[in-house]
């Protein structure tokens, strides 16, 4: 397991679990005790993940949980985040599947390269970037594919070819448009 150092002089786990939308109880607390017993220590409960980055704020956020996948790859977000030592945490690393993500041609290859999944290639990928991931999953072949990826390193040339597949838009909605921000906004209140 790989740790990452917050501006609060706190260490956490850069891989984590989350339980968002898992909302049968029993199968909650099966997947969690799963995602424990395979070797996550970082387990994310948050209801709501409208997260907003205020760095005008007396107390700043350590870390600042927003859409990073191999289709919408943040960069300029995560540059004025390490500005402010904010820790980047990735929201849907898989992208919830769009753009058939898990039969993506060039994470398939790369997948090949080092006898890995796509999913395991994107969630490297990220880690190496220095972003904090969370998976979610109830099969519990799936929680331990999630967590084997800290037996490998992509190689320079792989992370490049991953970041050609960004599209710099975001695979679920217009972060500008009214009524998001709305939404966004309710959910922040409540």
């Amino acid at each position: 397991m790989e740790f990452v150092k917050l501006s609060d002089g706190n260490k956490i786990p850069i891989a984590g679990f989350g339980t968002y939308q898992l909302t049968d109880r029993e199968i909650c607390k099966k997947a969690v005790l799963d995602a424990l017993k395979v070797g996550y220590r970082l387990i994310d409960t948050a209801e709501s993940y409208a997260v907003d980055l205020y760095m005008n704020q007396e107390d700043k956020p350590v870390i600042n949980q927003i859409e990073f996948n191999s289709f919408n790859q943040n960069f300029e977000e995560e540059k004025i985040m390490r500005e402010y030592n904010v820790k980047p945490e990735a929201w849907v690393p898989f992208a919830e599947g769009k753009n058939d993500i898990f039969n993506n041609e060039v994470l398939s290859e790369i997948g090949k390269k080092y006898n890995k999944s796509v999913v395991q290639v994107i969630l490297r990928w990220l880690v190496q970037r220095g972003i904090i991931v969370l998976t979610k999953s109830t099969n519990v072949d799936r929680i331990k594919e999630n967590f084997d990826i800290f037996n490998f390193e992509l190689s320079k040339e792989d992370m490049e070819k991953i970041k050609t597949l960004d599209t710099g838009s975001s695979q679920f909605f217009n972060h500008y448009a009214p009524e998001t921000v709305k939404m966004l906004n309710n959910l922040h209140r409540n």
